[in-house]
């Protein structure tokens, strides 16, 4: 079947960050058995890191149980880690039943201890109003005090409370230097927000080839939304030499991370139409 047009459009928004059970607190574990001997003595920075490792089944069989378990004796001595952690598992109902409310007070009491990730973890539950009343003000604080430790996700957070409004006087121009401090750092999702940015013309003058620089290192760590746009350049010719291939391969690393609908649909019409590879029908169905 032959599809009539591509989507041209590179408008897929920015993204803002989210609360999501990927444990992000590193292990400071040098092995497993010392950490388990250090575990069962009571040191909560072995216990959290053994819990861990019984989350991701990293080393020892995947057991929830026994890393809220460990997760709970270390919060009850007030780590901070292990606050934290427990809180992801009632963001997550990962082993116990989901509570917003119940993460929400674990996320408070973590980021007392002025941990970065924590506050920009209990920022997010304000802004996004889980466990609490939606506080932008309150969220905008916190990613501030995080941001200036220098938690790139927070300055990712500053910045888009600076673009939207949030909480804080609207500036577009503070929106550019916080996402440039947060990009600075390796963050994908500030890259590619710095390059619509750049592409729109917003917080700066309009610079493509910055908006293609800043897409195309967002596109290596594997961002799919700066694959797609990336890809759109490329079809068009828009800041690049025209490449079908290019094109094609970004739309085809988009797709298979899913909820991209667009990438999926030029892929499909490349596909039909035969650019940047062999045609074939079947896959442009």
């Amino acid at each position: 079947m032959r599809h009539n047009n591509l989507y041209r459009k590179m408008g897929l928004g920015l993204m803002a960050a989210s609360l999501s059970l990927v444990l992000t607190i590193p292990s400071q574990a040098a092995s497993l058995k010392a950490t388990q001997a250090l575990a069962k003595k009571g040191d909560p920075t072995a216990q959290v890191d053994l819990a861990l490792m019984y989350v991701d089944g990293d080393g020892v069989e995947k057991d929830v149980p026994k890393a809220l378990e460990l997760l709970s004796k270390a919060a009850k001595k007030g780590n901070d880690r292990a606050l934290g952690n427990l809180g992801l598992m009632h963001l997550n109902g990962l082993g116990v039943p989901q509570s917003d409310k119940k993460a929400f007070e674990l996320f408070e009491q973590a980021a007392k201890s002025g941990n970065d990730r924590m506050m920009n973890g209990l920022g997010i539950m304000h802004r996004d109003g889980r466990g609490t009343k939606q506080d932008f003000k309150k969220a905008f604080d916190l990613f501030e005090k995080s941001a200036k430790k220098g938690n790139d996700e927070a300055m990712s957070n500053v910045a888009i409370a600076y673009h939207f409004g949030n909480g804080v006087t609207q500036s577009y121009l503070k929106a550019i230097e916080w996402y440039e401090k947060s990009a600075a750092k390796g963050n994908a999702q500030s890259q590619y927000n710095l390059g619509a940015m750049y592409s729109d013309g917003r917080g700066a003058k309009q610079d493509i080839a910055k908006a293609v620089s800043w897409y195309e290192k967002s596109a290596k760590l594997g961002y799919p939304k700066a694959q797609f746009n990336l890809g759109t350049m490329y079809h068009y010719g828009n800041g690049v030499p025209v490449n079908y291939t290019k094109a094609f391969n970004l739309y085809e690393q988009a797709a298979k991370q899913g909820g991209i609908d667009r990438a999926q649909y030029n892929l499909a019409v490349m596909y039909d139409m035969g650019l940047g590879t062999r045609p074939n029908p079947d896959q442009a169905k």
